[in-house]
C-alpha cells in the first residue's frame, strides 16, 4: 500500500473514531438522563421501606450523575442525610443537610421527623443561619463603606425664616432611596422628620417652614440626617452615630418686623387688650359672685 493511501486510511479511521466517540458520549448522556428518574424512584422506594443502608450508596450515585432537577436533588439530600443519621453516621449526615439548606435556606423538617434525624438537622441549620448572617453583615458593611453623606443647614439661621437643608450623597450602587433630616428644638421630647428631595443639582434638598422657627430670644436647633433603602432599612447617618448636631437660631418671628411698622397694628392691639381686660373682669366677677349678688353685665 502506498504511503499516500495509508495516510488517507488513517485519516478516515480517525474521523470514524471521532464520530463514534461523539455518538457514544451522547448515548451515555441520554442513558443517564433516562436512568435518573428510575434511579430516584427506586431510591424513594427504599427510603419509604426504611432500607437506610441501601439508600446511602444509591443516593450518592444519583447525586454524582449531576442531571437531577432541583426538586429531585433536594429530596435526595434529605433522604441521604436522614439515612446517615439513622444508621449512626451523624457527622457524615451534616454534609447533605448543609447542601439541602443551601439549596433551600427556608427548608423545614416535617413535624413527624424522628429526634435522631432532627438533632443533626437542627445543628446544621443553626450553623447555616449563623454563616448566612455573617455573610449578610459582611456584605452590608462593604456596602455602607461605599456611601458618603455631606451637608447641613444652608445660610443664616434666623427665627421666622425657613431653614434650608442640602446634602450631597455618594451612592455608587444606587441603594439609597430616601434621605431625611430629623430635627427638634433643644430638649424637645421628640424629633420631627423632614423628607428631602433629589434636585437637578444632584443635591438632596428640604426646608423647615419659617413658622416652626419663630422665637423672640434665640433658640437652638438639634438635627441629624439619615438614609434608607427601598425597604426602609436605615443605611448611614450624619453624624455616623446619629447623635444630633446643635446649632443656634437667631431671634425672629415670621412677618414680625413688617407687622410692627403698621400704625393700625398697634391700634388694634390696644383695642383688643382693653376689651380683653373688661371682658375678663366681668367673666371673673360673674364666676365668683355668690347667690343674691347683683352682677352688672355689659350689653
Amino acid at each position: 500500500m502506498s504511503r499516500a493511501r495509508t495516510h488517507r486510511c488513517a485519516v478516515l479511521l480517525g474521523v470514524l473514531a471521532a464520530s463514534v466517540g461523539i455518538d457514544a458520549t451522547r448515548h451515555q448522556a441520554w442513558a443517564a438522563a433516562e436512568a435518573t428518574p428510575q434511579l430516584f424512584s427506586r431510591l424513594q422506594g427504599l427510603y419509604d421501606d426504611l432500607e437506610y443502608d441501601a439508600v446511602v450508596p444509591l443516593a450518592r450515585q444519583l447525586i454524582e450523575l449531576r442531571d437531577a432537577s432541583p426538586a429531585m436533588l433536594e429530596k435526595t439530600y434529605l433522604m441521604l442525610g436522614s439515612s446517615l443519621a439513622v444508621i449512626g453516621e451523624a457527622s457524615d449526615a451534616e454534609a447533605p443537610f448543609r447542601l439541602l439548606l443551601r439549596l433551600r435556606p427556608d427548608f423545614e423538617m416535617p413535624p413527624d421527623t424522628t429526634p435522631k434525624i432532627l438533632a443533626v438537622f437542627r445543628l446544621v441549620q443553626t450553623e447555616e443561619r449563623r454563616i448566612a448572617e455573617q455573610v449578610r453583615q459582611h456584605d452590608r458593611d462593604e456596602l455602607l463603606g461605599t456611601l458618603r453623606l455631606a451637608g447641613g443647614p444652608q445660610g443664616e439661621l434666623r427665627g421666622g425664616q425657613p431653614i434650608d437643608f442640602a446634602y450631597r450623597l455618594r451612592d455608587p450602587r444606587g441603594v439609597v432611596s430616601a434621605v431625611s433630616v430629623q430635627y427638634r428644638r433643644r430638649n424637645a421630647a421628640a424629633f420631627s422628620a423632614l423628607a428631602l428631595q433629589l434636585g437637578p443639582d444632584n443635591l438632596w434638598h428640604g426646608e423647615i417652614p419659617g413658622e416652626w422657627s419663630n422665637n423672640e430670644d434665640g433658640m437652638e436647633l438639634e438635627f441629624y440626617a439619615s438614609t434608607a433603602d427601598d425597604k426602609g432599612e436605615e443605611l448611614i447617618s450624619l453624624p455616623k452615630n446619629a447623635a444630633p448636631v446643635r446649632v443656634g437660631v437667631e431671634p425672629g418671628v415670621a412677618g414680625g418686623d413688617a407687622l410692627q411698622k403698621q400704625w393700625w397694628f398697634w391700634t388694634i392691639v390696644g383695642v383688643v387688650a382693653a376689651g380683653a381686660a373688661v371682658g375678663g373682669y366681668f367673666i371673673y366677677d360673674s364666676a365668683t359672685s355668690l347667690p343674691g349678688d347683683h352682677v352688672v353685665r355689659v350689653p
